[in-house]
């Protein structure tokens, strides 16, 4: 039975090397993998500065600052239009903080939970309708392109096809989705601004050159 018993607290031994073996086999693996992934990761910001040196890779420098000039418009519209609504119809309600308003014993209001919940997804629904009502009417980014949303849209469309062959390093394709012919993002200047957009009616006359044709060069409006 002596004998037996070492034989077992052996094979344990044996057993707890291999899996703390494992583990620094998985450790090393990990790190090996960790380190061809930062090195992928140069190669590629390496061949991206190359490519965009050449002809197509302009191209692809010129549509980022198309899209990115007309994001930080939507950035700044979109940010104008929750700040109204939220000072128009308040806070969105909270369920923590209602639950607590409504009944402060930790206890009873346990009990009375169903209650509560069916009272405050009421007050959360009418919320919702009132927050819709006051920021439909506002007006989104692409109001203020000429051309609206959906000019926007095939920007945009064509934006993500060639981001995606960039990210890959699928150069090739991303020189071919750029093949064809877009119409400029011009921006309405003369637009009539709601008071509501107080940070679109900045942007754009901090941007007052933020027209830019397709793919090559800015255009100051009136040219």
């Amino acid at each position: 039975m002596g004998e037996l018993n070492e034989r077992v607290d052996e094979l344990k031994d044996e057993v707890n090397g291999l899996r703390n073996d494992l583990e620094d086999l998985e450790d090393a693996v990990d790190a090996i993998a960790e380190r061809l992934e930062e090195e992928l990761v140069r190669a590629n910001k390496a061949r991206l500065s190359i490519w965009t040196q050449s002809g197509e890779g302009k191209k692809y420098l010129r549509l980022k600052l198309i899209w990115d000039t007309f994001l930080s418009l939507r950035t700044v519209t979109e940010r104008d239009r929750r700040e109204y609504a939220l000072r128009v119809v308040g806070a969105k309600p909270e369920w923590k903080s209602f639950a607590a308003e409504r009944e402060g014993n930790p206890f009873k209001r346990l009990l009375r939970t169903g209650e509560l919940k069916q009272e405050f997804e009421q007050i959360q629904s009418d919320w919702q309708r009132r927050y819709k009502e006051v920021i439909s009417p506002l007006p989104h980014a692409s109001y203020f392109v000429k051309g609206g949303a959906r000019l926007v849209k095939v920007v945009e469309d064509t934006w993500e096809l060639v981001e995606s062959a960039v990210e890959e390093g699928d150069f090739v394709a991303a020189a071919e989705a750029m093949n064809c012919s877009l119409p400029n993002l011009e921006y309405r200047y003369d637009a009539d601004v709601p008071v509501e957009l107080p940070g679109v009616r900045r942007w754009l006359s901090e941007h007052p050159h933020a027209d830019v044709t397709w793919p090559y060069a800015r255009v100051a409006p009136g040219d």
